[in-house]
């Protein structure tokens, strides 16, 4: 039985995408026949499991590096203690891979890096800026893994100096609630608002809204920073995380979900509650760059709208689409969410983790 072990800062119960994806992705290779680690931050319980007992959570940036310090100790204290074929590192925290490797070399075990977020250019966009200035270091750094793991077509094209497999995220939710919509138009945003995200395409739409008096609710759920730049606004509801029965039944009675990328960081991070909205059948209203990986999506298979923020007319051309939704809406969101759900038909779990088998087979044989 092939031991492998999983690398990254969140894992569940604690929030965090790539944690909920890390867990996921355990689950699936266990059901394969792996025997499957993890390490990560937070405090956690079981046999398979190596935590540091601190570190989760929303983290100011002075806090990373012992985060970081922390779990490359405790990857050696692993490597010391338990035996690994193959070590799948996340991108959280950013760079951990560099020290990963290190230990790696020494045991002669396979790294996978899978990419969620592109760093350290993302820096640029998040912050510290000067780190960004490291990607050149990192970019030889990672030419010793043996499989570099990407999660969308614009991010592949970042790493087009590498060898990559391209596995999209697949809907971690395959339930589905029957659509119920509100009395009135409602978009709702679940997840983490940070400084990748283009809040102020948000707070520009919702101004722009409530001049114009269109009846719209926007409903706002999860954490970050940037989630209380949207408080203050009278159509706009912000709370805190919800749990599965309660996101499901938000996204059921959305008109929309949204979801809002900084220019500067398409193709370096991929919205990846995107792809589990679709797959439940509620369309996707994107503010981001046209041609990115979601907008292109959404432009050329429907499954709901895309607005580019760097378009001098952008604002009244999302108004005017969103008063032709008011017009036929009940028609409107019928059709969208089955564009939704066929376009989110290519991200099939079965598949997803099936290829996650080859590469491991490919890496470790």
């Amino acid at each position: 039985m092939t031991k492998v072990t999983l690398i990254n800062r969140v894992y569940p119960p604690h929030h965090g995408a790539s944690g909920f994806y890390v867990a996921d992705l355990k689950q699936g290779l266990e059901e394969r026949g792996f025997n499957v680690d993890v390490i990560t931050a937070g405090c956690h319980s079981g046999k398979d499991i190596c935590s540091l007992g601190f570190g989760v959570g929303q983290l100011s940036f002075w806090m990373y590096p012992f985060v970081y310090v922390g779990l490359i100790v405790l990857t050696l204290y692993h490597a010391l203690t338990r035996q690994t074929e193959a070590y799948i590192v996340a991108t959280d925290p950013p760079c951990l891979v560099w020290g990963v490797l290190a230990i790696a070399k020494v045991k002669s075990v396979p790294v996978i890096y899978w990419s969620h977020d592109v760093y350290p250019e993302l820096f640029k966009v998040t912050g510290p800026a000067f780190l960004s200035q490291l990607k050149g270091l990192h970019h030889k750094i990672i030419k010793g893994c043996s499989a570099i793991v990407v999660i969308g077509q614009d991010m592949q094209k970042v790493y087009e100096s590498h060898k990559t497999d391209m596995i999209y995220n697949w809907p971690l939710i395959e339930k589905k609630h029957k659509r119920a919509l509100n009395d009135h138009i409602t978009i709702s945003y679940t997840g983490t608002l940070g400084l990748i995200h283009d809040v102020d395409a948000i707070k520009a739409f919702v101004m722009h809204c409530e001049k114009n008096n269109f009846p719209v609710q926007f409903k706002i759920s999860g954490g970050g920073r940037a989630a209380n730049d949207l408080k203050g606004f009278r159509s706009v509801n912000v709370e805190g995380w919800l749990s599965e029965k309660d996101y499901l039944e938000r996204l059921a009675e959305s008109d929309f979900t949204t979801a809002a990328l900084q220019s500067e960081a398409s193709g370096l991070s991929v919205p990846s509650k995107c792809n589990q909205a679709l797959a439940l059948g509620c369309p996707v209203l994107y503010f981001g760059n046209a041609h990115s990986q979601v907008g292109s999506w959404l432009y050329e298979q429907g499954g709901g709208y895309a607005f580019d923020p760097s378009q001098s007319d952008w604002l009244k051309t999302a108004l005017d689409t969103m008063e032709a939704y008011q017009k036929t809406r009940e028609e409107k969101a019928s059709a969208l969410s089955k564009q939704a759900i066929k376009l989110s038909s290519q991200w099939d779990r079965d598949a997803a983790l099936n290829e996650w088998k080859k590469i491991l087979q490919r890496v470790v044989l």
